[in-house]
């Protein structure tokens, strides 16, 4: 199933015109690795640490600051609600069907308004799930 998403996501980053830019692989340490995928628009990482697999992404002006797929999907849905496990199959569906929304998102002319949601949002979840720090 892992694979099944990976390749699926690969291939539609292919036709969306994104190069792979970087690859790591570490078979040593349970087979971990991330790839990192860029379009005129955004980066895109998949990581698996462990038997953990997630999507990320970035803008092109600030491509060190990752934000999880998850997180964009509340921003999207206007939700608080905490998942506590997003199968990666559904965050490929879910990265597929919102990918025009999420570049509208990480535009250059958006992406200072974005960052400022998504921490504010970062900010209300945490508050959420940990309310007496």
């Amino acid at each position: 199933m892992v694979y099944e998403s990976k390749d699926d996501l690969y291939s539609f980053l292919i036709s969306q015109q994104f190069k792979l830019i970087e690859s790591k692989h570490s078979p040593q340490s349970f087979g971990n690795f991330f790839d990192i995928w860029q379009s005129a628009f955004l980066n895109i990482r998949f990581v698996q640490d462990r038997s953990d697999q997630s999507i990320q992404i970035s803008s092109l002006d600030d491509s060190n600051n990752w934000v999880e797929l998850e997180l964009i999907k509340s921003l999207l849905g206007n939700e608080l609600d905490i998942k506590s496990f997003f199968p990666i199959a559904e965050a490929v569906s879910f990265f597929k069907i919102h990918f025009l929304e999420i570049n509208t998102l990480f535009a250059r002319e958006n992406y200072k308004s974005t960052r400022l949601r998504l921490e504010e949002l970062g900010n209300a979840r945490r508050k959420k799930m940990f309310p007496n720090l």
